[in-house]
Formats: structure tokens, sequence, C-alpha cells
């Protein structure tokens, strides 16, 4: 899990992720399963630093695909990921 933090408040946001066999793929996925920004801290990047914290995490274990629950963005230009 990765938390956002805020000044030093730990709870501008959180990003919760798992890397987990896949029936599709040979090789593990990354799974991000909530991606959750505080309303008060909306529309300042905190969600795609999540994001990007998640594919950066996910780059540092050598897993290259990820999938996440509907509505959460799997994409993110430029990344290795998107292939």
């Amino acid at each position: 899990m990765l938390v956002a933090c805020v000044g030093e408040w730990a709870g501008g946001g959180f990003a919760h992720y798992i890397f987990h066999a896949h029936c599709r793929y040979i090789e593990d996925v990354c799974y991000l399963q909530d991606l959750y920004t505080d309303p008060a801290y909306r529309g300042q990047g905190i969600g795609r630093a999540l994001v990007q914290g998640v594919y950066e995490e996910a780059d540092n274990v050598g897993h290259r695909r990820f999938t996440g629950s509907p509505g959460i963005p799997t994409k993110m230009p430029g990344h290795s990921m998107t292939k």
C-alpha cells in the first residue's frame, strides 16, 4: 500500500495494490485494487502520483503487466506497462 503525505499529514490518499498470478498470463501481474484521494486534495495530482508510485513498485520487482478495478486508471502515457 502507498500512502500520500501532504505536509506532515499522511492522509492525502492511498493506493492498495497486490502482485499475483493471473490465469491469462505466465508472469505475475500488478493489480491496483483501490485508489483514493481525500476530496480536500483532489485536483492536485495526488492520484496520478500514487498510480506512478505503484508502477515504480511493480518495475522494481520486474512485473510488466498491470490491471485494476473498473474505473481505476491502469495506463499512463510513456510508461513501460502500457505496452
